[in-house]
């Protein structure tokens, strides 16, 4: 039996680097438990072919010997943690230095999953005294500003001020360019000014790989960043879930993960004037 999946394509800012992990992923997992063999183009399936999008996705063990025997479009983004954590073993090992697999779309740069790989170990893990967060900003306001994806600061707040040794925290976020991301990036060292505040901004898979090697991390509703933490280091993990996309399906990265619940904040700046910020050393 024959498998297609289609690439996705980024939004101009970020490449769609998470989501076509977790059709990468999907795609392994299929071939590995159905016996399928990937190919180029929908046209090599024939016309008879099942499609597997996100919702035949979170019934995969319901359906899976009907799976056997078609072939399968994936169309989608596969972001189910309840299916990917049953195979997490077999999910970690396809990254190694030898996968030449492709996971961008022909119209980004190529990335191989070898190239994941031989990042991580040019990188040391990252000391346990370091927390490392992770911020998605102006890119995730859609529509205009109609709606948005962006965690309320108070959402990040209330997990650091539940840890009590945070000496360095460590931002990982694209390049701040507008006013808003500038203000909210300064509210954390307005609340924290006993801790050194950082910040890493370098290219897609540089920072994809220093979130993996984080020891504490704080997960944001990202794809990109819950993949890291999925496939890397931490000890400790605090995970922000994401309410936004109704076929979105992403909680505990490990059993040691804890869960804390979601506000969103549009990019107003004006919003963020408004938000009453109570240093750590002011509360002692």
């Amino acid at each position: 039996m024959l498998i297609f999946h289609e690439f996705l394509a980024g939004n101009g800012r970020r490449p769609s680097f998470g989501n076509n992990l977790f059709c990468y992923f999907t795609l392994q997992i299929i071939m590995k438990e159905c016996g399928h063999t990937q190919v180029e183009s929908i046209e090599m399936l024939g016309d008879n072919y099942m499609t597997i999008q996100c919702k035949e996705w979170s019934n995969f063990f319901e359906i899976r010997e009907k799976m056997k025997n078609s072939n399968i479009f994936l169309q989608g983004f596969f972001q189910n943690s309840e299916i990917i954590e049953k195979f997490k073993p077999f999910v970690k090992s396809l990254i190694n230095g030898l996968n030449n697999d492709r996971i961008s779309p022909l119209n980004e740069k190529l990335l191989k999953v070898c190239n994941i790989y031989n990042a991580y170990r040019n990188i040391e893990k990252l000391d346990k005294s370091c927390i490392i967060l992770h911020l998605r900003l102006d890119d995730f306001n859609h529509n205009g500003g109609q709606s948005s994806e962006i965690i309320h600061p108070s959402c990040y707040f209330n997990i650091l001020d539940e840890i009590d040794d945070k000496e360095t925290i460590v931002i990982v976020t694209d390049k701040p360019r507008v006013d808003f991301e500038f203000a909210y990036i300064d509210l954390f060292k307005k609340k924290y000014p006993n801790s050194n505040i950082l910040i890493q901004n370098e290219d897609y898979l540089k920072d994809f790989v220093f979130l993996m090697k984080a020891t504490r991390l704080i997960v944001s509703n990202s794809t990109f960043c819950w993949l890291a933490g999925f496939l890397g280091d931490s000890e400790e993990s605090f995970l922000i879930k994401n309410t936004y996309h109704q076929n979105q399906n992403l909680l505990k990265i490990s059993d040691k993960t804890k869960i804390y619940p979601i506000r969103y904040i549009s990019s107003d700046i004006n919003l963020l004037s408004n938000i009453v910020i109570e240093s750590n050393s002011e509360r002692k």
